[in-house]
Formats: C-alpha cells, sequence, structure tokens
C-alpha cells in the first residue's frame, strides 16, 4: 500500500484474511485482520477500515491493538479526518466479547 499499489495490497490484505481467518484460527486471524485493517487505512479506506477496527477492538488476542494505539499511532493517520474513526478513537476500550 504504501508503494501506491493500492490494487495489489487490497487484494493480497484479503486473501491473508480468507486463508487465516479469525474464527478458523483465534492466534492469527485477529493479528491478520488487522494487518488488513492497517492496508485500508493506508489506503485511506475508512468506509472498510473503520467497521474492521471496531470489531477487532472487540476480539480477545488483539491487546496490541487498542484504542490508545489508534490515537497515538501515526500508521493511522491517514483515518485521522473520517468522523467515525474520530468516535472509535476517543471513546473507551470496548468490551471484549468472548464467544
Amino acid at each position: 500500500a504504501l508503494l501506491g499499489r493500492a490494487d495489489e495490497a487490497r487484494r493480497e490484505g484479503k486473501l491473508a484474511t480468507e486463508l487465516s481467518p479469525e474464527p478458523a484460527d483465534a492466534l492469527d486471524g485477529p493479528k491478520i485482520a488487522a494487518r488488513h485493517a492497517l492496508i485500508l487505512a493506508q489506503l485511506g479506506d475508512a468506509d472498510a477500515a473503520v467497521p474492521l477496527l471496531a470489531r477487532l477492538l472487540t476480539i480477545p488476542n488483539t491487546a496490541y491493538l487498542s484504542v490508545q494505539d489508534l490515537r497515538l499511532s501515526p500508521e493511522w493517520d491517514p483515518l485521522r479526518g473520517d468522523p467515525a474513526f474520530q468516535r472509535l478513537a476517543a471513546g473507551p476500550e470496548p468490551r471484549t466479547e468472548f464467544r
């Protein structure tokens, strides 16, 4: 995504999440989905990234992805102007859902 190959980045991010989906891979699935959200963020696709981030914040095993991370990490800067991202980053840490 950072090299300007948007279509390839979207395709590879989606493929990675399909190969290791969260329900089937509780350890690596959320991490891969979070990287996919980062790809979408770097491409400026807030409509796809924000709902994914909101869901990931409620899943166990994504402790490295937190509301605090969204507030402070520069990798999320492309989404800072989006109102939905601003609400997500400003809000409290969502409750973790155990299924």
